[in-house]
């Protein structure tokens, strides 16, 4: 698939990665039999636990990507949420062609609009060593990348949970652009970087 036709639809994080489609399906199987087989637990009803640590289950194997978020109920439906993350994923068939070198902070506010189910806006500001393929050079810079997710809380004890979180992410900018997309206008760069997130996550209140 060449720039334009990528261009025209959102591409899938982990074919980007390299992961076969497979598992994106597999998530949605998932996250359907999880939603029948929980009972809900309204979000909204407790606020004992307002902190919870969370990582990704899906990121690290698929994607190369490692990350731990904090987060803080500021109400019965709204969270902010907060922490580090490394970015390593390699791609060699895919644009961009190279390997992120991304020490990135996570920024985000979750708002559960009924029961369990969610949106979420999350920011990943980064400073990125990244490796390109197309001309062997390393570009290193600032970037912003966002999130929109839609998930749904599955509860599994009074403390341990599982979020699934499908999303789309864009860039919003960088500072060096690589050469994949260096002589794309901004518009250019927001629909070329547009691409799916199945997400999984798995979080502990306290």
């Amino acid at each position: 698939m060449n720039v334009t036709e990528q261009a025209k639809q959102p591409k899938s994080f982990f074919k980007l990665m390299g992961v076969p489609d497979r598992y994106t399906l597999n998530f949605f199987a998932l996250l359907i039999l999880s939603a029948l087989a929980f009972p809900v637990s309204a979000q909204e009803s407790t606020l004992q636990n307002r902190w919870a640590l969370e990582t990704s289950l899906t990121f690290a194997p698929a994607a190369q990507i490692y990350m731990l978020k904090a987060s803080y109920q500021l109400s019965g439906k709204s969270e902010l949420g907060f922490g580090p993350a490394f970015q390593n994923w390699k791609n060699t068939n895919n644009v961009p062609m190279g390997q992120a070198n991304a020490y990135t902070l996570l920024l985000s506010y979750r708002y559960f609009f009924y029961k369990n189910f969610h949106v979420e806006l999350e920011f990943w500001p980064a400073y990125n060593h990244f490796n390109s393929f197309v001309d062997g050079k390393t570009y290193k810079g600032l970037e912003l990348w966002v999130e929109y997710k839609v998930g749904y809380k599955v509860n599994l004890t009074d403390s341990l949970y599982i979020n699934f979180q499908p999303g789309l992410a864009h860039g919003l900018w960088m500072q060096n652009k690589w050469p994949d997309s260096k002589d794309d206008t901004y518009m250019d760069f927001l629909k070329n970087s547009i691409v799916f997130v199945p997400q999984v996550l798995v979080g502990w209140t306290f």
